[in-house]
């Protein structure tokens, strides 16, 4: 998203009206709207993509008459760096969403949306396709990384609930039908190989569940990766989640990635950590990077925080533990 603003006219007849001009190819650019309210002087945008320049002209109007002589100016958007952490709080948060068959995208639009997370409110964001019918090739696709130096890592969580609920769906995904796969591009979107597929077989519920980890052997200056959805028959009727999306540079082999034992966000985090388990929280154990302690809770409740607001920016490991069980995940401290 960008925000623009302007400076109202010092001379000529008093606007009744800004007019948004904005698009990707200078010099014709289509209009995105009216602001609706004269006295303000900003505007928000959202959906921009990384690694693109956009151009844009705030016209004023007075009644339907268009001020003249407005200048264009431009901006453009970094590319995705690395580490890319992803939890959609701002869908599409550098995602772009396509239809049509495996392994070939097209169009500008799907079915894939925002969500809390397993249609949770008290969890984090997330996205989600729902699957039901017998024309699901949905497509969600991310921003272009460039992966050509050293070895890279991609981690996501997943689960489904009943359409449009946080309850478990009583069916789950279609046996020999309904799958959602992870597919990797190494030229921008050209060509996609598959990675990872989600299934009848993989076990998904309405709790988060990590995949094990993916080391990614691109050298590609323009890999992507992609989630599709498909759909050949009618069957069960639920929604598909994702969270947590995360290409790095450095392993996040600590955490345990079978089915969760607590739901933990933000992550980046500015000031406290809120964990929601099944079960009591027995421990929770925050460790700097030099594996020092540097903070400990006997919450014994399921739903707990940590104020993390006065540690230093960095990376940070929590140790949680939960009914004799303990998993380690990794956090970064804005």
């Amino acid at each position: 998203a960008v925000t623009i603003s302007w400076d109202a006219p010092t001379a000529g007849p008093a606007p009744t009206d800004y007019e948004i001009f904005f698009g990707i190819e200078s010099g014709n650019l289509p209009s995105i709207g009216l602001v609706g309210d004269p006295t303000t002087t900003s505007v928000d945008v959202t959906g921009l993509e990384y690694g693109e320049t956009y151009y844009f002209s705030v016209v004023p109007r007075n009644g339907e008459t268009l001020a003249t002589g407005c200048s264009e100016a431009s901006f453009s958007v970094e590319n995705a760096s690395l580490p890319f952490i992803c939890d959609f709080e701002n869908y599409p948060a550098g995602f772009t969403e396509a239809s049509g068959a495996f392994g070939s995208p097209i169009g500008t639009s799907s079915t894939w949306g925002a969500t809390d997370f397993l249609n949770d409110a008290t969890l984090q964001k997330g996205a989600k396709v729902n699957i039901w019918s017998t024309s699901i090739d949905e497509y969600l696709i991310s921003p272009s990384f460039d992966l050509s130096s050293g070895t890279h890592y991609l981690n996501v969580k997943a689960g489904i609930t009943d359409y449009n609920s946080s309850s478990a769906d009583p069916v789950g995904m279609d046996p020999g039908d309904d799958y959602v796969s992870i597919l990797q591009s190494e030229d921008d979107g050209s060509t996609w190989t598959e990675l990872y597929r989600w299934d009848s077989n993989s076990g998904l519920t309405n709790e988060s569940s990590s995949i094990s980890e993916i080391t990614l052997s691109s050298t590609s200056s323009t890999a992507k990766f992609a989630f599709y959805a498909f759909s050949g028959a009618s069957g069960g009727d639920y929604d598909f989640h994702i969270t947590d999306f995360r290409i790095t540079s450095t392993s996040l082999g600590i955490e345990d990635n079978s089915i969760s034992l607590f739901n933990y966000f933000p992550n980046p985090v500015n000031d406290m950590l809120t964990i929601k388990a099944q079960k009591d929280v027995d421990h929770i154990t925050v460790y700097n990077m030099l594996g020092q302690v540097v903070k400990r809770q006997t919450p014994n409740t399921r739903d707990c925080t940590v104020d993390l607001s006065a540690m230093q920016a960095g990376a940070y490991f929590v140790q949680v533990s939960v009914d004799n069980s303990v998993e380690t995940v990794r956090i970064l401290k804005n």
